[in-house]
């Protein structure tokens, strides 16, 4: 679990507001949390159905190519879409 602690002395002398830099902080901290869930998950599908693996090398991001090639695979596999007529994962 992440947590920060900061003294009273701490608050009293930063020069900055320390509060908001913390808050930010663990907000990133989420915001990776969230993001290295997100690739378990997607890791553990491609383990389940190697046919579900749409290649993204590391350090890049899915471009739109990438979106509609993925698409493109589900509906080739009559994987139904929601009520709303998209994709959810």
């Amino acid at each position: 679990m992440d947590f920060i602690t900061c003294s009273d002395l701490n608050l009293d002398v930063a020069i900055d507001d320390e509060l908001t830099n913390l808050s930010q902080h663990l907000g990133y901290r989420g915001a990776m949390v969230i993001d290295t869930v997100t690739q378990l998950e997607i890791d553990a599908a491609v383990g389940i159905d190697t046919a579900a693996n749409i290649i993204v090398p590391d350090g890049s991001v899915a471009s739109a190519s990438t979106i509609r090639a993925a698409v493109a695979s589900l509906a080739g596999r009559s994987i139904k879409r929601f009520e709303d007529g998209f994709y959810h994962g």
